[in-house]
């Protein structure tokens, strides 16, 4: 009995060993990736026919030879172990059949599948550092339905519209018209409006309980109420003081417009939306919109979308085709002192990502390429590929031209509906700014916006004024300051 039940735990252990060797779930996921990547294709209005058949006969290839691999993989990690066992029976050591019939029976199945689970959760991620900041709260266990979330777009797709389904009668007369868009370089004031705003019962956000199943937000909640938890408020990965927790309004939202747009996410650059409205996007993400309006209502009666997402100025034009009565706030600040702040928080995700492999995937996930190893820079005019133009990221001239070359391009795309605002002079006067903003964005709730001026002065705008030996480059950019200046609402 002893040797039958070692003879078991030889299999599992077998099993684990050369699953780690060969790769065979990494290989799986790689499969799946591609799967995906291919139904993304084929819905990607961004292509044209001939790019999508190119592109699905490039991802059916890669799936071919995966499945050859898949197919091998599988037969080494589960035909070794069960073959050594059979050369002990033959050797007359253990019993083939006595040990297969234990191996397959549920109690040992349960139990062993209870220790891994239990590995697994006790488990610590020794490389990671930060732990006491939010981004790195989470579990084994956690990080595992991350990576499920995060490589099931399509199936969540489908299951959106068995969402919208069941609760057509809820979401049917609710209003989605005058959302407001926040859209910026980050580190420009866009996380300070985005908490100002939420703060009122009228706005509803993406909150971080909305991941990682944020394409089927209702079922999700419903779901993950069950096991929801109280959260202590924690730092954010950027190391700015900012306190978040679960309930903390959050930019999500570019998870949509990665699964029907994978056209405009390059290897080493974001490329600007075409001006083209695609109906079946507009409807799926008016349909999203108002399941986070529904999920708010439990705070108030009717509300706004409210969206911080700081991609968006890639596609400013097609914002405002989508939703004509939507209003864009784009924040700016300093040239200068916003450049070193890129430059800080992209050498501080570099960090991040080398110490902690799974922050990298989260903030992939969430299609935050703002910083670090995840870093794409939106190719305005195709900027990136001037004869002049540096790809060093370590280097502040490259903020710095990244900032002047966004921000031109944002001016040039200055039409109704968009507002520019300027982060010194809020800083300077907010109660100045907060009742313009309250008139741009037609806030009910004036005296509890007002409130938001305690979060400003925590957040007073800081330039630091490094010299920069590019005068000429210097000298653009404040100038282009100046005449954002003159277009802020303030």
């Amino acid at each position: 009995v002893v040797m039958t039940y070692i003879g078991a735990a030889l299999i599992l252990i077998g099993f684990l060993l050369l699953e780690k060797a060969v790769g065979l779930i990494r290989r799986a996921n790689d499969a799946f990736r591609i799967a995906h990547a291919g139904l993304n294709v084929m819905r990607d209005p961004g292509m044209d026919d001939m790019a999508k058949e190119n592109a699905i006969q490039i991802h059916a290839r890669r799936l071919f030879v995966l499945f050859l691999s898949l197919s091998f993989g599988a037969l080494v990690v589960v035909g070794v172990p069960i073959g050594f066992i059979w050369v002990l029976d033959r050797l007359g050591i253990l019993s083939f059949e006595a040990v297969m019939d234990v191996t397959l029976s549920w109690p040992f199945l349960l139990t062993t599948s209870i220790v891994i689970s239990c590995y697994l959760l006790a488990k610590k991620s020794f490389t990671n550092k930060g732990k006491d900041r939010f981004e790195n709260r989470y579990s084994a266990m956690d990080r595992l339905v991350h990576h499920i979330a995060f490589h099931s777009t399509s199936a969540q797709l489908a299951i959106s519209d068995f969402e919208d389904y069941i609760f057509q009668e809820k979401l049917l007369n609710i209003d989605t018209e005058k959302p407001v868009f926040i859209a910026g370089l980050p580190r420009g004031g866009t996380t300070l409006l985005l908490n100002i705003f939420a703060e009122l019962d009228e706005f509803a956000s993406h909150t971080y309980r909305n991941m990682p199943f944020l394409l089927v937000p209702i079922i999700w909640d419903l779901f993950s109420t069950r096991f929801q938890r109280s959260d202590e408020p924690r730092e954010r990965a950027h190391g700015d003081g900012l306190k978040v927790s679960v309930d903390s309004p959050e930019a999500l939202e570019e998870i949509i417009w990665k699964a029907f747009w994978t056209s405009q996410y390059s290897k080493d650059r974001i490329l600007p939306w075409p001006n083209v409205v695609d109906q079946e996007f507009k409807e799926f993400f008016r349909r999203h919109m108002a399941k986070i309006i529904y999920l708010h209502w439990r705070k108030a009666n009717q509300a706004r979308y409210l969206s911080k997402n700081n991609l968006n100025i890639a596609r400013i034009h097609l914002l405002k085709d989508m939703f004509d009565s939507g209003r864009i706030i784009v924040p700016f600040r300093n040239p200068i002192g916003h450049s070193e702040s890129l430059l800080r928080q992209h050498l501080n995700f570099l960090r991040i990502h080398e110490n902690d492999s799974f922050a990298k995937v989260y903030m992939e996930g969430l299609g935050h390429y703002d910083f670090g190893s995840n870093f794409r820079p939106i190719d305005f005019g195709n900027w990136l590929d001037e004869e002049n133009a540096t790809r060093d990221y370590v280097d502040l001239k490259f903020w710095l031209k990244y900032w002047t070359v966004t921000y031109r391009h944002l001016l040039s795309e200055k039409q109704d509906g968009v507002f520019f605002l300027c982060h010194e002079a809020l800083c300077q006067r907010p109660t100045e700014g907060l009742t313009v903003l309250a008139d741009v964005l037609s806030i009910v709730d004036r005296a509890r916006l007002m409130q938001g001026e305690k979060m400003i002065a925590q957040k007073a705008s800081k330039v630091m004024g490094k010299a920069l030996a590019d005068t000429q480059l210097v000298q653009e950019a404040n100038q282009l300051y100046i005449e954002l200046c003159k277009e802020s609402i303030i």
